[in-house]
């Protein structure tokens, strides 16, 4: 995904000049709040800890200043073929420009528990962990998903419970559950920000069977969190439901020289390893391609974390002829090659 980034450098002048935010404290009528999927668990101190991040911005979607600056930004990329793929590409690029929300504090509540995550960030997000304690009806009803978080707006979402034990998967999403094409520019472009997302064939199957076994599910992909709503969508309309990791970019700060010039590997290790020593009796299968780090990436987990990996699944896309194969992950180009390898994981 940095390939395609690194294509919008251009861009990123236009964007740099955005307009400040402010320090109202309650979200207005106009203004957005994306709360990414959460995660419950029981940490060795007893206290439920719930992990929580939010997203707060005004799409200021009828703005001519702004929608001069998506047409001028739309000179980077190829041509939509069709209305409904300018439409498309419209409403990605409108992630890129919208207004984030500084000092904003939204009221949530965990069942009929008030919650306060704190003010959000210059880039509009809040990033919060509750340590609660809980009674042990509250417990068993966040365990069994009747314990809603809900918030302002409407809103409504039910955390992921993470047992102390059992299995995850950790997943990648371009080219391994969504057909991106990262080795070829021009197709990354595109299937980025115009065409409607397509999962790879068999891969629905193949989680959908992990699932049944009672999976976590947890995709880590170095997409900026721009994109979130539509990757959102995707996998809930193809594949098990998770906890999403995503880059920060905000045109604004370094972060932008962060994600146009620094490696995926370093956030993705971190972003992993931080799971797995939060979770250290779980059980971890991870699954990527061959496209871009994920191989080197799960190397370096798998030294770090021997005990708890359960085993390593590459894709290799079609548009890649021969890739080098790292020694203890199995290679595969359909998921109906991983019968055995399965079968002898106990999956």
């Amino acid at each position: 995904m940095n390939s395609f980034v690194r294509m919008c450098a251009g861009a990123a002048l236009f964007l740099t000049v955005l307009p400040g935010n402010g320090g109202c404290q309650t979200l207005q009528k106009d203004e957005e709040l994306v709360v990414f999927p959460s995660f419950a668990y029981e940490g060795r101190d007893g206290l439920v800890h719930l992990s929580f991040r939010a997203w707060i911005f005004e799409p200021e979607k009828d703005s001519l200043w702004r929608k001069s600056l998506v047409k001028s930004v739309q000179g980077f990329f190829p041509a939509p073929e069709f209305p409904s793929e300018q439409k498309t590409l419209e409403r990605r690029l409108h992630g890129f420009t919208a207004d984030n929300k500084e000092y904003k504090s939204p009221a949530f509540l965990l069942g009929m528990r008030s919650i306060n995550p704190g003010p959000s960030g210059a880039d509009g997000h809040i990033t919060a962990e509750w340590n609660l304690t809980l009674p042990a009806s509250e417990k068993a009803q966040l365990e069994t998903g009747a314990l809603p978080l809900t918030w302002q707006q409407g809103g409504r979402q039910t955390p992921i419970w993470i047992s102390p034990e059992g299995l995850s998967v950790v997943s990648d999403i371009d080219d391994t559950i969504k057909i991106t094409q990262v080795l070829n520019r021009k197709a990354l472009v595109t299937n980025s920000l115009i065409k409607e997302y397509q999962p790879v064939p068999g891969m629905p199957g193949l989680y959908a069977r992990l699932a049944a076994r009672r999976a976590v599910f947890h995709y880590v992909s170095a997409s900026p969190w721009q994109l979130y709503p539509d990757l959102s969508a995707f996998i809930q309309k193809n594949f098990p439901h998770g906890t999403v990791s995503l880059r920060k970019l905000r045109w604004k700060d370094s972060s932008t020289v962060d994600f146009l010039w620094k490696d995926s590997l370093a956030y993705k290790t971190s972003t992993i390893a931080e799971l797995m020593e939060r979770f250290p009796k779980r059980k971890f299968l991870l699954i990527g391609d061959s496209g871009e780090k994920d191989p080197e990436v799960y190397d370096s987990l798998r030294r770090r974390f021997p005990a708890q990996i359960t085993g390593i699944l590459i894709r290799i896309p079609p548009e890649q002829k021969s890739t080098d194969r790292k020694e203890g992950m199995e290679y595969f180009r359909e998921p109906a090659e991983l019968e055995l390898v399965l079968k002898r994981w106990g999956l």
